[in-house]
This record gives structure tokens, sequence and C-alpha cells, in this order.
């Protein structure tokens, strides 16, 4: 019964950060100075997206402003929310690239260690094995 109450109060504590988001986005703020100009906003989506949005470069310059009014706007608020909310300066996040194995023996224990903490993927018991199995590998 506790935990579904704490489960509530979260959802609302999160339904509340939402609506501050919202709130607090400045409406004078102009999302065309976040893009690139209307010709090449519509170039990149052509390119990089889908083909099919060549559509938009014949239609008038006056239609085009009005799509990307509507358009702009909305994928900044997309953006805006991935960066609130995809932890991507998260030290979790960071500790990823100890696949490349590019750092030294010691980075790459501490990176996975700290990964393994989130997910236990080593068991406690044999932390001290590990160690000893990374320099092993990492001198050849």
């Amino acid at each position: 019964m506790k935990k579904e109450t704490d489960e509530n109060e979260q959802d609302e504590e999160n339904e509340e950060n939402d609506e501050e988001i919202i709130m607090n986005e400045n409406p004078s703020e102009n999302p065309k100075e976040k893009f690139n100009s209307t010709q090449d906003f519509i170039k990149n989506l052509v390119i990089d997206l889908d083909s099919n949005f060549s559509t938009l470069q014949n239609v008038n310059n006056n239609l085009k402003e009005e799509i990307l009014s509507i358009f702009q706007p909305y994928l900044s608020m997309i953006f805006g929310y991935l960066l609130q909310y995809f932890p991507y300066q998260s030290d979790l996040i960071n500790t990823l690239d100890f696949v490349n194995l590019t750092e030294s023996n010691q980075e790459i224990k501490e990176k996975i260690l700290l990964f393994n903490e989130k997910f236990s993927v080593i068991l406690s018991n044999q932390i001290s094995n590990f160690s000893k199995e990374i320099n092993q590998l990492m001198s050849h």
C-alpha cells in the first residue's frame, strides 16, 4: 500500500514538473533562431530524414514559412525535453565507452565497476577476479 502511495506521489510530482516546464517556456523565444534557414532546414529534412520531404521544396515561400512555424516550435520542445529527461551527461552514460578499450586499465575497471553498481553484471564476490582478468587481457 505504501509503495503504491509513493508511486502516486511520484507521478504527481512528474506531472507538476512537466507543467512547470511548459509554463516556464519563454513564449517570446523564437524557435527559428535555433534552426537553419528555411531552405537549409527543408534541404536537411530531405537529405537526413526522408526524400518525401522534397515536396516542401516546391511550395511557395509563405506556405514553407507557415509549415515551419508549426513544425519548428514542436521540434524545439521535443529537443528541450530530450535534454531534460535523457541523461546524456550522467556518469553512467559516460561509462559505456569502456567497450572501446581506449582508456588505461584502471579507468576501464572503474567504468565497468560503476556500470556494475547499477546493473549487477558481475557478482560482488567475483570483483577481484574480474580485476585480474582485465589486467591479463590488457597486457596482451
